[in-house]
């Protein structure tokens, strides 16, 4: 087995012994990046102090990546291909979504959550990338309400004097049993 090879091989080990997913969400992703087969990518200086973290999501190169010490999430993400691409349009605005997860108290846990923007306009609150994080990116989407529209007027209207055309309908049949 040649040396890449072998690297991806112990990487892919590495990553299934450490994962430890903690919800059904990171156990389904997980499985989608083993079944790709786990890609390794390697962004530090030999000898330097390094941080290997694994990148899942819709936007970025799932992988594990040897990143070094103290490089932003920004530039995590750059380097993964960035995040989610969203994709608006006139029934749904889209978010992409970046979350960093780490392992605490035997449970990969949340530790930083933002959208794309966010994470953009507040650098100053990123985490640091400590080994055996998780970044993960997702686009969520918010259903558009449509506008009310004269065609909605029309229908509200004619459901209205439905509903007063029966009360008079009632009203004048108790009031001729009356009489």
């Amino acid at each position: 087995m040649n040396r890449p090879a072998a690297a991806r091989f112990v990487a892919s080990l590495a990553f299934l012994v450490t994962m430890a997913p903690s919800s059904a969400a990171q156990i389904g992703a997980v499985n989608e990046i083993i079944n790709q087969g786990t890609s390794f990518f390697q962004f530090v200086e030999e000898g330097a102090p390094s941080v290997e973290v694994y990148v899942l999501g819709g936007g970025a190169r799932n992988g594990v990546y040897r990143l070094q010490r103290g490089i932003s999430l920004t530039e995590a993400l750059a380097l993964a291909g960035g995040t989610a691409s969203t994709d608006s349009t006139e029934r749904a605005i889209s978010t992409s979504i970046v979350r960093v997860l780490r392992m605490q108290g035997g449970t990969r846990r949340p530790i930083y959550e933002a959208t794309a923007e966010q994470l953009v306009l507040e650098p100053e609150i990123h985490p640091n990338l400590e080994t055996g994080d998780v970044i993960e990116t997702e686009v969520e989407y918010e259903a558009i309400p449509e506008p009310f529209t004269f065609r909605d007027g029309l229908e509200l209207v004619s459901r209205l004097a439905s509903v007063v055309s029966v009360l008079l309908l009632l009203y004048f049949r108790i009031d001729g049993l009356g009489n």
